[in-house]
């Protein structure tokens, strides 16, 4: 049985907590701050300054002095119709694929949310795009609308390129494959975000809120778009950006293959194949308008949401004695509610609709996967010696030609450590600096917390092109080409800033109520470890889940930054065979042993990485 506090300890503990002198809390705040800001703005900073000065000279890669000619670069690319042209390229296939993957994202969610007959099914596939690299990816998609063998649906696909291709142009057909997997992939985090965002609404207030709408389509449009918005919003602009740096990357993912021209492909031509430095600087500066509306529009939509407070403490008589869903009667209203949904052949039908929807979905996130495992057991001789042609079985199981030779190739396992060592490297000192950060911004009241956080955040959306000619030069004078550090400290830049936003948020959110009350008996340093880290793990978990599913899908990186198979990591090792059909099953072997760990990983911290995302967002 408890005992009542004596009222020396009750004074104690109801007693407001000393407050620390200023100048010590600012020096330790920024002091914490610094780890992220050195490691993020000390490599990006230097190299947009540097480009700056760059695109004002006619610098060439095959000349060592260069000349001041101010703006004459920027006036040859606004006269180039083919930038014009690629601008437009960017623009529509950025907008398609972005809204191609908010909508089967929203569908997904919705499918888990609901939680169809298969929603178990749905929910293990739904995570795997994410972390399964997009070079493998790309691939798969790649080779299946344009199979390297003959196959039973040759003919067809012959003809359905000529169809499309005589609407959108030459490669139109491959970009279709690229458009694929990009949508494949950024769908899965969108629905991931929608799903966090949905399961953080207050269950009553959508129990009275379907009682006061009259359709399914009012009840989601009016009722829960508004309560989830905050998730929403992140989720398209995180839809944008995955879509935004897939296509600027499409010519290095395709192996070269797709030359049509998009802002990447200009700016990688110009830069690291004709050697024209100052233009291609001047070529890349250009998106930097686009980065600046995409931050300035993406901030303010995520952070415009109803203070955690009001939402906890709202109630079903706030919503809808307040005329946001009409007059109330719930006897009328939950009476046909009961009616119209229990039993009967329109339920039978609805379930029946969920779980085809999702079995499809769950297909199709799975499909790279399988695609890649019957591949890599499969000998070429099989697609002239099987039925029709058949690509999607094996007849005759082969692991010599694939898996056998993967596992005695030591390049497999010289990249397989590196990505072991550059992604563990990543996530812990990326996880680790960002939470340090999160937690001074939001816990120290720091003056200019939340421009700091906003700036730091901006950073997410840098273009990797802009930056790439500077730092080689950096890495050069300091002897980081080709090392393990190196890699490391350019992934930094891709992990940080999302994650210090995601624990920002979260501490700025979480009630301090318990870690004021351990300051009574400890210090801040024991409360942080002992209090704040085992409350935090489940949004530790979700920052590295994005790391790891950035660095995966990146391939400019690792392919400039790394050499050779000394620092290679396995995406941009198995990227060189992948469009290579002499080595078809040795190929597919290596991309699946490559994935399986990553996915594999994804798997076993999917509920905390689920768990994360909605602690970040949600005060407990």
């Amino acid at each position: 049985m408890a005992q009542a506090l004596s009222p020396r300890v009750a004074r104690r503990l109801s007693a407001p907590l000393p407050a620390a002198p200023r100048w010590r809390r600012y020096v330790v705040g920024y002091g914490l701050l610094v780890p992220a800001f050195a490691l993020v703005f000390g490599l990006l900073v230097y190299p947009i300054l540097y480009e700056i000065q760059l695109s004002l000279t006619d610098a060439q890669t095959s000349s060592e002095t260069n000349t001041f000619v101010g703006l004459a670069n920027y006036a040859a690319i606004l006269g180039d119709q083919i930038f014009w042209t690629a601008i437009r390229n960017t623009a529509f296939l950025m907008l398609v694929t972005t809204c191609a993957e908010c909508v089967v994202g929203l569908v997904v969610a919705l499918l888990l949310w609901r939680r169809s007959q298969l929603w178990p099914l749905l929910y293990i596939t739904v995570f795997l795009p994410w972390i399964y690299p997009s070079s493998f990816a790309n691939y798969t998609w790649y080779w299946i609308l344009l199979p390297p063998f003959h196959t039973f649906y040759t003919l067809d696909v012959i003809q359905a390129r000529f169809w499309l291709e005589g609407i959108f142009g030459e490669q139109a057909w491959q970009i279709l494959s690229f458009a694929l997997m990009s949508t494949w992939r950024g769908s899965s985090i969108v629905a991931i975000l929608l799903l966090a965002g949905l399961r953080t609404i207050p269950p009553d207030l959508l129990e009275y809120a379907r009682l006061e709408t009259a359709s399914p389509f009012r009840f989601f449009w009016s009722v829960l778009l508004p309560l989830a918005r905050r998730f929403v919003s992140l989720a398209v602009v995180v839809a944008m950006t995955v879509a935004y740096l897939d296509y600027l990357a499409m010519f290095i993912e395709s192996n070269g293959r797709i030359t049509v021209p998009v802002l990447g492909t200009l700016v990688y031509g110009a830069e690291l194949v004709e050697g024209r430095t100052g233009y291609a600087a001047a070529l890349s500066l250009t998106q930097l308008p686009i980065v600046v509306a995409l931050v300035l529009v993406a901030i303010p939509l995520i952070e415009a949401h109803l203070s955690r407070h009001k939402v906890r403490e709202a109630t079903a008589t706030d919503w809808t004695t307040s005329g946001r869903f009409g007059s109330l009667h719930p006897p009328v209203r939950a009476a046909s509610v009961v009616a119209t949904g229990a039993g009967g052949p329109r339920r039978f039908a609805v379930m029946a609709l969920l779980s085809l929807t999702s079995l499809v979905l769950a297909a199709f996130y799975l499909f790279p996967l399988y695609y890649t495992v019957i591949q890599s057991v499969k000998s070429a001789d099989d697609f002239l010696t099987g039925p029709l042609g058949q690509p999607f079985w094996a007849y005759a199981i082969n692991f010599g030609d694939g898996w056998i030779d993967t596992f005695g190739d030591p390049v497999f396992w010289r990249a397989a450590l590196n990505t072991l060592v550059i992604f563990g490297s990543v996530v812990a000192i990326g996880a680790g600096v960002a939470l340090l950060a999160g937690y001074a911004l939001a816990r120290l009241r720091l003056p200019g917390a939340d421009w700091l956080a906003r700036s730091l955040f901006a950073a997410y959306f840098v273009p990797q092109l802009a930056v790439v000619v500077p730092l080689l030069q950096v890495y050069a004078g300091l002897g980081l080409e080709n090392t393990y550090i190196g890699i490391v400290l350019v992934y930094l830049t891709l992990a940080v800033p999302f994650a210090t936003w995601l624990f920002y948020t979260y501490f700025l959110a979480l009630d301090a109520e318990v870690e004021e009350h351990a300051l009574l008996d400890a210090t801040r340093l024991q409360v942080f470890a002992r209090v704040v880290l085992p409350r935090a793990w489940p949004v530790i978990v979700a920052a590295a889940v994005f790391a790891i599913g950035m660095m995966s899908s990146d391939l400019l990186y690792a392919r400039v930054f790394t050499l050779n198979h000394a620092t290679r990591t396995l995406p941009v090792t198995m990227g060189s065979l992948v469009y290579d059909p002499d080595r078809w099953a040795d190929a597919n072997a290596s991309i699946l042993f490559g994935a399986v760990p990553l996915l594999v990983v994804a798997l076993a911290l999917a509920r905390f990485y689920l768990r994360g995302l909605q602690s970040a967002f949600t005060e407990e």
